[in-house]
This record gives C-alpha cells, structure tokens and sequence, in this order.
C-alpha cells in the first residue's frame, strides 16, 4: 500500500506539472501495486511488455502469479520477448504479441572500425567474451572448465558481479572488466572474436532471450551459447547461426 501510494502520488505530480491527461499506462513489471496505479491514473491503455518468467526466478515470485495473470487479462496490449512467454500469456487472453529484445543497430554500426578500447587490446587473442550480469544463471562451473582446458584461449567478462566468481579470477586467461557503459559495449564486443551466452538452463532460463545475442551479430562476431530454447528457434529458423 505504501509503495502504491509513493509511487501513484510521484506520477500524479508528474502529470499535472506537464499537464498530461489520459496517459499511456506501459510496465514490464506484473506486482500488485501495478494494478493499484492503475486504478489511480485511469490510463486511456494498458500496456505490459513481459520479458521474463517472473514465476521461476524464486519463491518470492510466487507472490506475483495472481496479479500478472489479471495483468495479461486486464491490458489492452501484451508484448512478450519469447515464444514460451507467448504460450503463457495466451492461456489469459487471445492475443499476446511476440516482440523480441531489438538493439539500435545504428550506433553498433558506427563503432565497427573504431579503435578498440585501451583495456582490451591488451588481452591476447583469441578472445571469448561476454557483455551482461554474472548472475545465478550464468554457468561459473562451465566457463571455469572451459578456461582450464583451453589456456592460450582468453575469456573476456564484461559485467558487473552478482554471485562469488573468486575460482575464475584465478586462472590467468580469464579477465574481469567489470561494469561499462552501454554507448561503449559495441567498441568492446567489436573486439571480442567470438560472444559467448554461457547460460544454466533452468525453468527461468527457459523462456529468456537474450539481449546480447543480438548485439554480438549487431557487430558481426561469432555466438557461442549454451543450448537455451529461444536460441535453439532462433537458431532453426535462421539456418545454423549460433553454435
């Protein structure tokens, strides 16, 4: 109640200082306290764009189930970001349309013959690299293994840290970079000679589809991932691009 409140109450000053009547109501989150700005604003639409399986990332989501389910019923317009996100919202109303993470392709191609970054040059080749958060999902164990079989291969780990990675920072071909701004990626995955998606394939992960895959093909690297299903389709349905 408290955070609908804040929250209801920061967006109504909002619109009366820019004088904004019968807004668009758009929110990639399905928690209740959507539903109770809902109530306040009274948008002229409903917008909700899932892009993820809320349900599975722990037994907290639990909690959401109910209320993203009359989400799914209540908008106007649902975007998903993957073909098993479709399946489920499709159990709740007719039409729910399949929209995947795009990238702005513009400023990728403008960093194709740029100078790569100071940081990076300075790894050796072949380098295996990685743009994104090193979270639960992503496969220490397997990334670990890979290091330790192929030593003259260098992994490149672009992200900020989430989960305990001090066994990877051992190995001598494994560099951390840690966070970077996201203007400066293309120039970083531009330098990679191949991007990796090491994902664990779990229930959360089967419905993902991830963002960094475009952007490795947006700079025209090689994709190496784990064998997640929206990659698997996508992978069928453009004729072997991934390995």
């Amino acid at each position: 109640w408290i955070n609908a409140w804040l929250l209801g109450r920061s967006i109504a000053k909002w619109m009366r200082a820019s004088k904004c009547h019968s807004p668009i109501f758009w929110t990639f989150l399905p928690t209740p306290v959507v539903h109770d700005i809902i109530n306040e604003l009274e948008p002229e639409l409903v917008v909700y764009y899932c892009t993820a399986n809320f349900l599975k990332t722990s037994l907290a989501a639990k909690a959401v189930e109910a209320s993203e389910q009359e989400l799914f019923r209540r908008a106007d317009l649902v975007f998903v970001t993957s073909r098993q996100l479709q399946d489920s919202a499709q159990r709740f109303r007719p039409v729910a349309h399949f929209s995947p993470c795009g990238v702005d392709f513009e400023s990728f191609e403008a960093c194709r013959q740029s100078k790569e970054p100071e940081d990076i040059s300075i790894i050796p080749r072949p380098r295996f690299g990685y743009v994104g958060g090193l979270h639960y999902w992503f496969d220490f164990e397997l990334l670990l293994e890979a290091a330790l079989k192929r030593p003259d291969y260098h992994f490149v780990l672009i992200g900020p840290d989430y989960e305990d990675t001090s066994a990877l920072r051992k190995l001598p071909n494994v560099h951390f970079l840690g966070k970077r701004s996201h203007d400066t990626l293309p120039a970083y995955i531009g330098a990679f000679d191949a991007g990796i998606i090491p994902y664990r394939l779990t229930e959360y992960t089967e419905s993902v589809y991830p963002t960094k895959m475009n952007e490795y093909f947006a700079m025209g690297i090689p994709v190496i991932s784990t064998a997640l299903p929206e990659i698997l389709i996508y992978d069928k349905s453009h004729k072997g691009v991934v390995a």
